[in-house]
């Protein structure tokens, strides 16, 4: 199974783009509801099974630390401007991860993409 994703208010929109583009199923807060809480997006996106796509590192912290439900996330920790290089990166590391994304946090950087459980699939 593919991970579907949604991608919070703090990713980029060339970033979304480009993983649609990509072919992916991703939604985005942006487009459905600006404004949401950390919280009530990882509660929203349980039950259709998205892993959250975010440079917010609270997510993880609310996994992690606060015990909250979730499919997946996927934080990207690029620094810089260069959205198409941005875009790009984020995308072969989505194809890298696959469904790896389902019961995890994943970090994608510039050189790597970390992957730790969290739940047993």
């Amino acid at each position: 199974m593919t991970a579907i994703f949604v991608a919070d208010e703090s990713c980029p929109w060339p970033v979304v783009a480009a993983v649609r583009e990509a072919g992916f199923d991703i939604t985005s807060i942006q487009e459905d509801a600006p404004g949401s809480a950390d919280d009530a997006i990882l509660r929203n996106s349980v039950a259709p099974g998205r892993v959250v796509l975010t440079q917010d590192r609270d997510f993880g912290e609310l996994v992690m630390r606060g015990g909250a439900a979730a499919v997946g996330v996927v934080y990207i920790r690029l620094r810089g401007r260069d959205w198409g290089a941005i875009a790009a990166r984020v995308v072969a590391a989505l194809h890298e991860i696959g469904d790896q994304a389902n019961g995890a946090i994943c970090v994608i950087d510039w050189t790597n993409v970390r992957v730790r459980q969290f739940k047993a699939e």
